[in-house]
């Protein structure tokens, strides 16, 4: 079988990359390299052709790798379709690698899955598992070390998701944690004051409210998932027509 024109870039693209590095790293920066320089037309057929390379590369990287990274970026990719069951195993085995965008994107989904706020009528379930959205969140919080500000943001959206699901107590306790995080880990004295100022009215009164909570709140306004991609309990899929 003769080489794609793909084939071809990523080739020659790749000879000059370091060695050491697996080879579906390789052939992914090959070829989004040739995407963002040459490509980004979409309609080009040679476009196509690199992207295709581009998923390979990735797929490469987590059937053969088991690498978390390839996780990633394969379940941002246009070709993955958001809230499947390949997005959600992709997401949490890069999420349980400790990226922090990931455990975000997790505690979003599970919000809804479970029937959490912002969907209308509480949680489906009170089964224990249900609680792992609030779990994901917490936990893209205590990845952002180096940006205290982001981590005040991600705490914030935290106990207000808490709190609008009717657990203010929850809510309350992880803002106290955090401001310790914030003081424990964040190195710049600067966003550290900032952040902190930004999380303590929290930990006096639930009544005092900002624009930049409002903003918050507005990650809640729209829920994403359809009824049918949400957790049905026994016996609800057949009332509902599913």
């Amino acid at each position: 079988m003769q080489p794609t024109s793909a084939d071809k870039v990523i080739r020659l693209t790749t000879t000059a990359v370091h060695k050491e590095e697996a080879p579906w790293i390789l052939l992914r920066d090959a070829a989004l390299q040739r995407l963002e320089l040459d490509y980004s037309d979409r309609s080009d057929p040679t476009h196509k052709s690199i992207d295709a390379a581009l998923v390979s590369a990735l797929r490469q990287g987590v059937e053969e790798y088991n690498d978390p990274e390839a996780c990633r970026d394969l379940s941002d990719h246009s070709s993955i379709i958001e809230f499947s069951p390949e997005w959600v195993r992709l997401k949490e085995k890069s999420a349980m690698h400790g990226h922090t965008e990931s455990c975000y994107n997790l505690g979003r989904y599970y919000l809804e899955y479970w029937g959490w706020y912002p969907c209308i009528g509480g949680p489906l379930t009170k089964r224990p598992e249900a609680m792992i959205a609030f779990d994901w969140l917490e936990l893209s919080a205590e990845g952002c070390l180096d940006d205290a500000k982001l981590m005040c943001d991600r705490y914030l959206l935290l106990a207000l998701a808490l709190r609008e699901n009717g657990l203010r107590k929850e809510g309350h306790e992880a803002v106290k944690r955090g401001i310790q995080s914030i003081e424990k880990f964040s190195t710049d004295s600067r966003s550290r004051r900032w952040a902190i100022r930004q999380l303590e009215p929290y930990d006096r009164s639930w009544d005092y409210v900002t624009a930049r909570v409002e903003v918050l709140l507005g990650e809640f306004a729209k829920p994403k998932l359809s009824k049918a991609q949400r957790y049905q309990p026994r016996g609800l899929g057949r009332l509902l027509g599913g």
